[in-house]
């Protein structure tokens, strides 16, 4: 039996062995059939915008805009009706915890490290000092001691 395909089968020199191309992805198909429609994309600070004007709100109006899932009548939009049911939810403090961070970014943390060279030059102090000083650095250390 011969390794190798018959010469019918074989791509002929010259053609693409893929005539119509990739196709198209699904999401790219509904975007664009959305834009034609006359939808646009909602932009980065369209969503700050909506996420901080519902945290601003009270949970009256909250409830008020996340509505029935089944009402047509909503005068919403999609982003803040399901912000607004996120907020309701049984995960709200995680979910707030999540948004604040994806809208304002994580808090920066500082980090003070000091090598020896940067330590303070200690030897004109007295005995006394010494340990006021070693007692403030142990509860420093150790927190929960305070």
């Amino acid at each position: 039996m011969n390794k190798f395909p018959n010469n019918d089968t074989r791509f002929k020199k010259g053609q693409s062995g893929n005539p119509k191309g990739r196709p198209k992805k699904t999401q790219n198909y509904l975007n664009d059939e959305l834009i034609k429609k006359g939808f646009e994309p909602v932009k980065r600070s369209q969503v700050v915008d909506c996420i901080e004007i519902l945290l601003g709100l009270p949970l009256s109006e909250i409830i008020k805009i996340a509505g029935n899932p089944k009402d047509t009548g909503n005068k919403y939009t999609a982003l803040m009706r399901i912000t607004a049911k996120e907020l309701l939810g049984k995960r709200s403090g995680q979910f707030l915890n999540d948004l604040l961070d994806r809208v304002h970014g994580k808090p920066t943390q500082a980090i003070n490290m000091r090598t020896r060279e940067e330590l303070p030059d200690l030897s004109g102090l007295s005995e006394e000092d010494l340990e006021a000083l070693a007692r403030i650095y142990e509860k420093l250390d150790n927190p929960d001691k305070l």
